[in-house]
């Protein structure tokens, strides 16, 4: 077994899914966690359990700056980045709204980009 309690874990789409469930786990590994999503009401579990939590919208690259230089100040470092944020969509391309492809992919392939970046 690894000790993470000094490991800093950074997780966007934090509060769902995936995100979540990653989140939860690495809080109970002992591991310092930041959790990041638009959805700052979805984090409240987090933060109640010990998690630094960082209302990001992963599309805007100031966000993105301020998520992990609020990391790194809080916490010393930064050793791991979960880039999970994503959408879904459950239409076809036809159906679609106007902008949710480009939503989809200013979060899914420019938002990790900028992450690791």
């Amino acid at each position: 077994m690894v000790d993470l309690a000094s490991t800093t874990v950074v997780i966007t789409g934090a509060a769902s899914g995936i995100g979540f469930a990653l989140a939860n786990g690495f809080l109970d590994d002992g591991a310092r966690v930041v959790a990041a999503d638009i959805d700052a009401d979805g984090m409240a579990p987090l933060e109640a359990r010990g998690a630094l939590v960082m209302p990001t919208d992963v599309t805007c690259e100031a966000e993105v700056e301020r998520l992990v230089a609020a990391a790194v100040e809080q916490t010393g470092r930064l050793d791991v980045l979960f880039n999970n944020a994503g959408v879904g969509g459950g239409s076809t391309v036809a159906a679609a709204p106007a902008g949710a492809f480009e939503r989809s992919i200013a979060v899914m392939l420019f938002g990790p980009y900028r992450r690791s970046r």
